[in-house]
């Protein structure tokens, strides 16, 4: 893992640059390649597939500990296209005796401090997705939502670096 540094004296950078991990005050920055990110954060808790990286226990996102799993998708706006760091998926792990509709709701409150209101929500029950808020901005697409994986609900956060992949939609639905 790399050196921990200390956080830049105007602030942790934004999401437009990557996910800024707390603990190790460290950047890792969108467009990075499987090799760089080992190289910045150490060799990954679990390999789902090839195209995703997982580390548990990091801390981001102004204090949440959180799984982030990297997902290293083609970029189709250059020629010789490589999978880089384009999508970062969060998990928490529920508090003790802490409901799944009190973690939404939570960490909604939580992300709505840190990026403003939602500017797209539901609450519903279609298909694998049961509730969601997605903040859309210019350069980076976060949302928070309640899924149905294997049977089981469970809360899933995803950052999207901009512009989106052509088929992004494939991307977040393939897991369930």
């Amino acid at each position: 893992m790399a050196e921990p540094r200390n956080p830049p004296a105007d602030g942790p950078p934004g999401l437009e640059q990557g996910l800024y991990l707390e603990q190790h005050h460290i950047l890792l920055p969108w467009y990075t390649s499987h090799r760089a990110a080992r190289m910045l954060l150490g060799l990954e808790d679990a390999r789902p597939d090839k195209d995703t990286l997982t580390w548990n226990g990091m801390r981001c996102l102004g204090g949440l500990s959180c799984a982030i799993s990297g997902r290293f998708v083609c970029d189709e706006t250059h020629d010789a296209p490589k999978p880089s760091l384009r999508l970062i998926e969060f998990a928490l792990q529920r508090a003790p005796g802490e409901a799944l509709e009190e973690l939404y709701g939570r960490v909604k409150a939580h992300l709505s401090q840190q990026l403003g209101p939602p500017t797209l929500e539901y609450d519903g029950n279609e298909g694998h997705l049961r509730a969601f808020a997605e903040w859309d901005g210019e350069e980076v697409m976060v949302m928070w939502k309640v899924v149905v994986q294997g049977g089981q609900e469970d809360c899933l956060g995803e950052i999207w670096r901009k512009p989106l992949p052509k088929e992004y939609l494939k991307l977040t639905l393939t897991r369930f």
